[in-house]
């Protein structure tokens, strides 16, 4: 086993216990011997974050992609921290260029999704969760959140479908069950709306108090 695999691994191990300042030392040592490497830059910043120390973790990450820009976890770590810190220009490009370089992985393209949603940039959230179901078709969590997005573009019958989708993939999740009665509230399809709400509530999905009262008031 060469050094700095021995390195590595120790690393690793140390962070499995998590003895975090220890295994830092290890991974800068990894750097040192061996400084055209992103590895040991992206675990130390994995240590670092793990002790809540974006501020040190950050640095980290950078120097991982500035000598390894094809290093796509590095990028994704540095778009997650800086969303955390409130970033969001810098958690964009990051979070753009790791799923450029893994365009399969879904985690990056939850989050990813996650900031353009919160930047109003609903027709690219879409977008980018429509990828995600092309890996993975069945993530009912998703059709429920493309539905939500669909929703607040005013496209109510798009919104549906992907709604209802999400409830014929899992039958008890609320909240889907839940903002198919706002959608077909605002149909003005009381049936419908009336018989979401009951699963909603079943199911502990959520539906705004004025709706509800609205759908049971309509329904009466």
């Amino acid at each position: 086993m060469s050094d700095l695999k021995k390195l590595l691994d120790e690393g690793i191990s140390l962070m499995e216990q998590k003895r975090w300042m220890e295994a830092v030392l290890l991974f800068k040592s990894y750097s040192e011997q061996d400084p055209t490497s992103s590895v040991g830059y992206t675990n130390a910043g994995l240590a670092y974050a793990a002790q809540h120390r974006l501020d040190l973790a950050i640095p980290q990450w950078q120097k991982a992609v500035e000598v390894n820009p094809r290093d796509a976890l590095a990028w994704f770590n540095l778009g997650q921290a800086y969303h955390e810190k409130h970033q969001s220009f810098d958690a964009e490009k990051a979070l753009r260029e790791a799923a450029r370089l893994d365009p399969g992985n879904v985690r990056f393209l939850r989050l990813l999704a996650k900031l353009l949603d919160e930047q109003n940039n609903l027709p690219e959230a879409i977008e980018t969760y429509r990828k995600i179901l092309g890996c993975e078709p069945e993530n009912h969590e998703v059709h429920n959140n493309m539905g939500v997005l669909l929703g607040r573009m005013g496209l109510i019958n798009e919104a549906l479908a992907e709604l209802e989708e999400a409830v014929r993939i899992k039958p008890d999740y609320g909240g889907a069950h839940g903002n198919l009665a706002l959608a077909y509230w605002q149909m003005g399809d009381t049936v419908k709306a009336s018989l979401a709400l009951a699963l909603a509530k079943k199911f502990g999905g959520r539906v705004p108090p004025e709706v509800a009262k609205s759908i049971e008031a309509r329904r009466n």
